[in-house]
């Protein structure tokens, strides 16, 4: 933890919240909330674990307990039922588009936009914007 009691990774050096030096003793807290998705169609979600969003998402196998799902409107059904998989890994976030019909498009400020691949986890950072189709987006944003 910092100073202002902001929780970072073990290896950090400095806060990710406000770039302080972090010194003195290192003490285990439990994994805060590590960003929030504000979806076009008004959702926010705290992201605390895996995530699963699609117009009728399931679980991975043996992940039901620990996966939060997230519903989103598809009128036209180019948003598939499983479509995209969040995942935590340390204190970092990945996306993997679940083989969707109609694919993932990364949109990163600065950057052009990128199709997710299927097979290959996505490191996220805040500010990325991911559209899933039919209107319906979802950006990472900071923690509340």
């Amino acid at each position: 933890m910092c100073a202002a009691g902001h929780p970072n990774p073990l290896d950090a050096v400095a806060c990710q919240a406000c770039a302080a030096p972090l010194t003195g003793e290192v003490r285990q807290v439990p994994r805060p909330v590590l960003a929030v998705l504000t979806f076009s169609t008004g959702q926010t979600v705290p992201v605390r674990g895996d995530v699963v969003v699609g117009r009728a998402p399931r679980p991975r196998p043996g992940q039901e307990a620990a996966t939060q799902l997230v519903t989103v409107p598809s009128a036209d059904h180019f948003v598939s039922r499983s479509h995209l998989e969040i995942t935590v890994a340390g204190w970092s976030l990945l996306a993997r588009d679940l083989g969707s019909a109609n694919g993932t498009v990364l949109v990163r400020p600065g950057a052009a936009p990128v199709l997710l691949a299927t097979a290959l986890p996505t490191p996220l950072q805040v500010g990325d914007l991911l559209d899933v189709g039919d209107g319906v987006t979802l950006r990472v944003e900071p923690p509340l």
